[in-house]
C-alpha cells in the first residue's frame, strides 16, 4: 500500500471514530426522569396518572402501578407536574444532570382538581317589565289565548282583528258600516248587524255580549251591555265617536279593535269567560271573555 493510500485510511478512520465520540457524548449529555405516583400517605399507586414538564412539551402517562419513565431530557431545572382526575396536583421543580438518572415521586391528595379556566359569553337575556313579566307567568299556566311578541313580529302592520283571527281565540268579530271591528263572545252572538240594528237614537244599551277590554292593565271597556257606538259627529254638531285609547276605568263603549296594530303590541291576551279571566279583572263584563292588550315601552 502507497504512502498516500495509507494516509487516506487514516484519516477515514479518524473522522469516523470522531463521529461516535461524538454521538457517544451527545447520547450522554441527556437526562432521564423516572419515580412513581402515589396518593396520600398510604402510598396507594394512581394508575396512569399523568406527568407533564410544560417547559419543554413534555407529556407521559403511568403505568397501571403508577411508575412512569421520561428519557431524552435536556439538563437544567424544569417544573414537574403529576395529574389524576379527583386528586390534587402536585409540582416539583426537579434538577436534571447531562447524563444522568433522576428518581422523582409524587404524591397526590384527595381534593378538587382545579381546571384550566374557560372563557364563556352569552348575550344578556332580554329586559322583561313587569307587566310582561305577569304576563309570562300567566302565559305558562295557559288558561287563555296568548300572541306574544315574536308572533307580533311575523305579522307587520297587521290590524288587531287579523292578529286575533290568526291566534285562534274563540271569537265573533262584527263589523258597522263605518268600517270600524268590534269583539262579541261566541256564547250569545246575534248576527253581523245586531249591534248597530239594536241601537236607536238615544243611543241605548244594546244585548250582544261583548268582550271586556283591558289596555296596559286599564279596563277601557267593562259593561256588560256596552252602548252601541257614536257615529262620527254630523257637520252641524254634536258628539262623535269616542277613542277608547282615552278611556279610564268603567269606559262603555264599544272598542274598535282595528285602532291598534301589531306593530305598537307587546303582548295578547285571551280569555273566553269569567272563570279563566285573572282575578283582578274578573269584573260582570268579564262573563262574556276578557282580551287584554299590551303596548310596546317606548
Amino acid at each position: 500500500m502507497s504512502a498516500a493510500r495509507r494516509g487516506f485510511v487514516s484519516l477515514a478512520a479518524a473522522v469516523v471514530a470522531a463521529t461516535v465520540a461524538a454521538s457517544d457524548g451527545s447520547a450522554q449529555a441527556r437526562a432521564t426522569l423516572s419515580g412513581r405516583v402515589t396518593m396520600d400517605s398510604a402510598a396507594v399507586p394512581v394508575a396512569y396518572a399523568g406527568i407533564r414538564i410544560p417547559e419543554v412539551g413534555r407529556f407521559t402517562q403511568a403505568d397501571s402501578g403508577g411508575a412512569f419513565r421520561i428519557d431524552d431530557l435536556a439538563p437544567g431545572s424544569f417544573a414537574v407536574i403529576a395529574e389524576a382526575p379527583g386528586l390534587r396536583a402536585q409540582r416539583i421543580q426537579v434538577q436534571l444532570t447531562a447524563g444522568g438518572s433522576v428518581v422523582q415521586n409524587f404524591t397526590l391528595s384527595r381534593g378538587v382538581q382545579m381546571l384550566t379556566a374557560v372563557g364563556v359569553r352569552a348575550k344578556a337575556p332580554p329586559r322583561v317589565s313587569p307587566k310582561m313579566a305577569d304576563f309570562e307567568r300567566r302565559r305558562m299556566r295557559g288558561l287563555g289565548r296568548y300572541v306574544t311578541r315574536a308572533e307580533l313580529a311575523r305579522l307587520p302592520g297587521r290590524q288587531l282583528e287579523e292578529v286575533l283571527r290568526s291566534s285562534g281565540a274563540a271569537t265573533q268579530f262584527v263589523k258597522a258600516p263605518s268600517g270600524q271591528t268590534w269583539l262579541i263572545s261566541t256564547r250569545n252572538s246575534a248576527g253581523s248587524h245586531g249591534l248597530l240594528g239594536n241601537a236607536n237614537s238615544e243611543n241605548t244599551r244594546d244585548p250582544l255580549c261583548h268582550v271586556q277590554v283591558v289596555l296596559d292593565g286599564a279596563v277601557i271597556s267593562s259593561s256588560s251591555q256596552l252602548r252601541a257606538p257614536r257615529l262620527p259627529a254630523p257637520t252641524g254638531g254634536g258628539r262623535g265617536l269616542t277613542d277608547p285609547r282615552t278611556q279610564v276605568q268603567g269606559g262603555d263603549d264599544a272598542v274598535d279593535l282595528n285602532l291598534f296594530f301589531s306593530d305598537q303590541l307587546e303582548g295578547v291576551e285571551f280569555y273566553p269567560d269569567a272563570t279563566t279571566t285573572p282575578m283582578q279583572y274578573r269584573t260582570g263584563a268579564a262573563a262574556c271573555g276578557t282580551l287584554m292588550l299590551w303596548t310596546r315601552d317606548k
